[in-house]
């Protein structure tokens, strides 16, 4: 029953890694378009993005109760609880696969935060920029109504001194 249990855990670890492959690549294409300007694919891109979210769903509660499940047949601390922990009570093959997908899922994690992090800041320069450029297009035509506005009745002086 242990074996099923740490395989059954093994393949939902590798489930769960390739959606975390998937979702970063999503970000390096995000960031990448975000680099060129091209927000319709990173629109594009955050939908793929949530879509994988929202499947992941099911999967992920169930990763999480067979988790619990070894957690509490190993009598883990409730406070402490990792999968570190549970690679000195899994047995070999068990065990090294264990520690490759929590060294992937930490590498993930750590690439995701730099790459989100990274495309919040290009999105923030780019609104500041968007916001820069609103501001000089008001500014412009704020100028040109003016302008117009004492262009206009002038002509209309001069139109009506060329009837007369």
């Amino acid at each position: 029953m242990m074996t099923r249990d740490f395989k059954r855990l093994c393949g939902q670890l590798k489930d769960k890694i390739e959606r975390q492959k998937k979702l970063v690549d999503i970000c390096r294409a995000q960031s990448r378009a975000l680099r060129a300007h091209d927000y319709e694919y990173v629109g594009a891109k955050t939908i793929e993005f949530a879509r994988i979210l929202s499947a992941s769903t099911q999967p992920e509660q169930e990763l999480n109760q067979t988790l619990e499940e070894l957690y509490n047949r190993f009598e883990l601390c409730a406070e402490k609880r990792n999968l570190g922990d549970l690679l000195t009570a899994a047995p070999e093959p068990y065990r090294e696969q264990l520690a490759e997908y929590e060294q992937s899922l930490h590498l993930f994690h750590i690439e995701l935060v730099s790459l989100t992090h990274s495309s919040v800041m290009s999105m923030q320069r780019a609104a500041e920029t968007i916001a820069e450029c609103m501001i000089s297009l008001h500014d412009c035509m704020s100028q040109e109504i003016e302008s117009a506005e004492n262009i206009i009745p002038l002509e209309r002086h001069t139109a009506l001194q060329a009837v007369c």
